[in-house]
């Protein structure tokens, strides 16, 4: 039997009990270069949180839209999943948008408390990496943005005014206007964002995530400095020839590839995403704590708590 927890009931309990006033407390109007992550444990939510939670739940399967977990709960701080149908050693999926609802590293830590009681066992399954670029339109960024790991225009797709680089499931990059979402011009703002996956046996815990805050995803993506390549020769005339260095590199044979990955426009790229992430996370990593060794007083602090947030 699979239960559905409805999330506005959800959130008037947590009101009640001033958790949710708890984590406003704890917000902030800089921005996390975290859109989304999903975090992970072995370990089950705790008995309070689900007493706590249980004037929210709603019957049986035919509600439920989740297939891989028996109880879901989807609210607006948060969404938890737990208690697989197939046999899995990961019990528990907590997916948390920092970045959306401004949260702090802080604000993150109370809602883990809430659901597990302590923050031992918690891991990092996946997270999406994001950088926001001024002036800078779609067209452009897409241009000259080369993704190493997709081998086949099949897997390079523009749909919905989003360009998809990669599967879904897997460690897709997507390119769109988040200005426009905004409301604003176009190519006032372009958000390049990819994902990173991690397999079950190499997922970090929640204290190596926090003391790791460099990137992981979107260092592997060079946005190539087209400028600087001469069109004149080879190189530059082969480039000139396709809508964008994705296809041109797809066309490539091997000695131009090699070329092309050793030429000053490649390894000097008009902007290092992987910097600009890695620089927005340390920030938004000391709003909360301004070094590893406050990281490790903090989650001693939280785990020593005679009592849990809820």
């Amino acid at each position: 039997m699979g239960y559905l927890y409805d999330g506005h009931t959800v959130m008037k309990i947590l009101s009640g009990k001033g958790v949710s006033q708890r984590v406003e407390r704890l917000k902030k109007k800089s921005s996390c270069p975290y859109d989304g992550i999903v975090f992970c444990s072995r370990n089950l939510p705790n008995d309070s949180f689900l007493q706590l939670i249980k004037p929210a739940r709603r019957g049986g399967h035919p509600v439920i839209s989740n297939k891989y977990f028996h109880y879901e709960l989807r609210c607006s701080l948060f969404h938890l999943f737990w208690l697989p149908y197939c046999k899995s050693e990961w019990s528990t999926h907590i997916r948390i948008n920092p970045n959306k609802k401004r949260l702090t590293p802080k604000g993150v830590l109370e809602i883990l408390l809430l659901v597990f009681g302590d923050l031992d066992g918690i891991h990092v399954h996946s997270f999406d990496e994001k950088v926001d670029l001024k002036n800078q339109t779609v067209r452009g960024i897409v241009k000259k943005l080369f993704v190493p790991y997709v081998r086949s225009l099949k897997d390079f797709e523009y749909k919905q005014e989003t360009y998809y680089y990669g599967e879904r499931s897997g460690q897709q990059t997507k390119v769109y206007d988040k200005g426009k979402e905004q409301g604003t011009k176009e190519g006032e703002l372009t958000r390049v964002e990819k994902r990173k996956k991690y397999s079950g046996d190499q997922r970090p815990t929640l204290k190596e995530f926090l003391f790791s805050p460099e990137s992981k995803a979107l260092s592997s993506l060079v946005l190539v400095d087209v400028d600087k390549i001469d069109k004149r020769k080879r190189l530059g005339k082969f480039i000139k020839q396709h809508l964008t260095i994705q296809e041109a590199y797809r066309s490539m044979d091997d000695a131009m590839r090699k070329q092309f990955k050793r030429h000053e426009g490649y390894t000097n790229p008009l902007i290092d995403l992987g910097k600009v992430f890695t620089d927005d996370a340390v920030a938004w990593i000391r709003i909360s704590f301004s070094d590893k060794n406050e990281i490790e007083q903090g989650l001693l602090d939280y785990n020593s708590r005679e009592e849990t947030a809820v």
